[in-house]
């Protein structure tokens, strides 16, 4: 029967060789992806803009057709 509990120094252990091992490559991706300067550049833009156009005054801006789907 397996046990449901597990000692401090098993999770510690866990812990640590979760520590020390490589991170997944989906991870390696998405750090150098927010290090890229065209991205860190994209998000000040989106940020802008979102400060300049969103608030309760402002007219909601439609999405250009090319990032719409096709209807129907």
């Amino acid at each position: 029967m397996p046990r449901s509990e597990m000692t401090r120094e098993e999770l510690v252990a866990i812990f640590a060789l979760k520590a020390t091992a490589p991170p997944p490559e989906a991870n390696k991706l998405l750090v150098r992806h927010l290090q890229c300067k065209e991205s860190i550049r994209l998000a000040g833009a989106v940020r802008h803009a979102m400060d300049r156009f969103a608030g309760t005054d402002s007219v909601p801006l439609s999405a250009p057709s090319e990032f719409l789907p096709p209807l129907g």
